[in-house]
């Protein structure tokens, strides 16, 4: 079976890397290639490849997937030049994400009468964080304004980290009430998993940092054991951060965010892993997305699950960012581009795998089939449309030079580079 499964990975990666240059004048983007190629090597459609949602493997893909990018999405993340020079993103974390997950609960409860507050809470938050990997074109393409762009991007590099806290005790919340644990020991739990986390975080982040640095000076390293320095930092996080009983991916974030401000040459390591053999992690947690995770939905999905989904793309992201970009004088064009433009991904993807895997609750399965059928849809249409609506966008603005969108502002790079 592992024979098989590398084989048509490795034909999948060799086939795509042929023609990655063509796709990116197409409306196909490769997270909709690997997911589809999933799919139709699934036990659904061939069944080429069968491993089971509990598999040790997709576990460890989906660990490591999130791990490299809250890592390199944090580590690229300049928060004081954020902070300075890019309000719409700051609005969009600040009053867009909880506004998000606050009409998601109410839709998701609405719908779903037999759910709880917490487990429509839990619905919305997995559905919550944005992925630029989706819509790589949208946070790219020159001829839309820097300023918009950025904005995309440096949203979807913040808010999968942001919601790790609130997805984690939303999870430990639902389990405790199944439990009868008390309210003391639940808050005694999130307590250390996020202080411990953060505390990991911050210390390996700048004695990492520092030790790099000092030994870049006086020239101990190679090109080679930067890069691998940089990511065994990642791992190492995460793993010291479990052992103290704190959460692992909290850590990583952290860590990731400390080293932006201590070491310039570290992060860009860290960029080159991430856009390599991070990349490669990524399209593999895709693949593996469609060839275990999106048959089983098919076959239970109604017009509730379907409906919310629909609404999740739309209503629900686009009503917060309505209302947080509201006076930072946008063009009608803007308010639909941003909303439009909310792709789940990778870490919805690893918080659903998280769900099913540590909660015992009776309604897990329907927020699975939810939240599956949601990033399948993502994946599909917000791929489609990236590159169609970077140029119509593009097109509208130019006669509108002088609009708040083509105000100058300082540069990050994208998860991806071109």
């Amino acid at each position: 079976m592992i024979n098989e499964l590398i084989l048509i990975l490795s034909f999948t990666v060799l086939f795509f890397s042929l023609i990655s240059n063509k796709l990116h004048s197409t409306v196909i983007t490769l997270p909709i290639a690997f997911t589809f190629t999933g799919f139709v090597f699934g036990a659904d459609l061939l069944n080429f490849v069968r491993i089971p949602l509990s598999s040790g493997l997709i576990r460890f893909f989906a660990e490591a997937a999130l791990i490299l990018v809250l890592y390199s999405d944090a580590s690229r993340m300049k928060l004081d030049l954020v902070r300075k020079h890019h309000n719409i993103p700051v609005r969009l974390l600040l009053i867009g994400l909880p506004l998000t997950v606050i009409l998601g609960s109410a839709l998701a409860k609405f719908l779903f009468s037999n759910f709880s507050w917490f487990e429509a809470a839990l619905l919305a938050s997995i559905l919550a964080p944005t992925d630029a990997v989706l819509i790589h074109t949208v946070v790219s393409y020159p001829k839309v304004p820097i300023r918009i762009r950025q904005a995309l991007n440096i949203e979807s590099g913040l808010n999968d980290g942001l919601m790790v806290p609130v997805i984690i005790g939303l999870l430990s919340y639902i389990n405790t009430s199944i439990e009868s644990l008390s309210a003391h020991e639940w808050l005694l739990f999130i307590f250390m998993q996020i202080s411990i986390g953060i505390s990991i975080g911050i210390l390996v982040g700048y004695f990492g940092g520092k030790v790099f640095e000092s030994r870049m000076k006086k020239r101990w390293m190679n090109k080679l054991f930067e890069e691998l320095f940089a990511i065994a930092i990642a791992f190492l996080t995460y793993s010291l951060a479990q052992i103290m009983h704190g959460n692992g991916f909290i850590a990583v974030f952290v860590c990731g965010l400390i080293i932006s401000k201590m070491s310039k040459t570290l992060c860009s390591q860290i960029s080159n892993f991430a856009a390599a053999e991070g990349q490669l992690f990524v399209l593999i947690l895709f693949f593996f997305f469609g060839s275990s995770f999106l048959g089983s939905v098919f076959t239970i999905i109604t017009w509730k699950v379907f409906l919310y989904s629909i609404l999740s793309l739309t209503v629900i992201r686009m009503i917060p960012v309505f209302l947080s970009i509201i006076g930072c004088k946008l063009t009608l064009e803007t308010f639909f581009y941003l909303g439009w433009f909310g792709p789940r991904g990778i870490a919805s993807i690893v918080f659903t795998f998280l769900m099913i895997e540590k909660i015992e609750s009776d309604l897990a399965p329907m927020i699975f089939s939810i939240a599956i059928t949601t990033i399948f849809l993502s994946i599909l249409l917000h791929g489609i449309s990236s590159l169609p609506l970077a140029k119509w966008y593009a097109k509208r603005l130019r006669t509108k030079e002088k609009k708040e969108e083509h105000k100058k502002v300082s540069e990050m790079p994208t998860r991806l580079q071109s």
